[in-house]
């Protein structure tokens, strides 16, 4: 048995070998990219569907909400985040220090007069 054979996971032929025969002395290679595809998305995804995914803008960045700011970021390495602007001469300040949460994710909340429409800001991450 070759290593390719080896990472076909059960005997199931893939829809793409079926329609195509030609593809059948690769289908262990295309079997591996398959399972890769399958992992990677996991990953993303969190164990969601891919439609949970992709509202993630939801969620992350910033958003105008009655009487304040939430701004969420994805930075599993971070040790530290802030967010910069004029507002704190582009330094980190501690007043605009974001909340480590779980996995991964970072948070900070903000009073609406806090920030302005338009105001530029950038984000200043640490890590190790």
């Amino acid at each position: 048995m070759t290593k390719t054979q080896q990472t076909k996971p059960h005997m199931k032929t893939l829809q793409i070998v079926e329609k195509d025969p030609w593809l059948k002395k690769f289908e262990g290679k295309i079997w591996e990219r398959h399972n890769k595809l399958l992992e990677r998305e996991k990953q993303l995804t969190g164990g969601k569907s891919l439609s949970d995914f992709a509202t993630g803008y939801l969620y992350y960045g910033l958003h105008k909400l009655p009487g304040k700011w939430v701004l969420r970021e994805w930075a599993p390495n971070a040790t530290d985040v802030f967010i910069t602007g004029d507002f704190s001469g582009w330094k980190p300040d501690n007043r605009y220090r974001f909340s480590r949460l779980e996995n991964g994710n970072w948070e900070l909340v903000l009073p609406e007069e806090a920030l302005r429409h338009g105001q530029l800001y950038k984000l200043w991450v640490c890590w190790k």
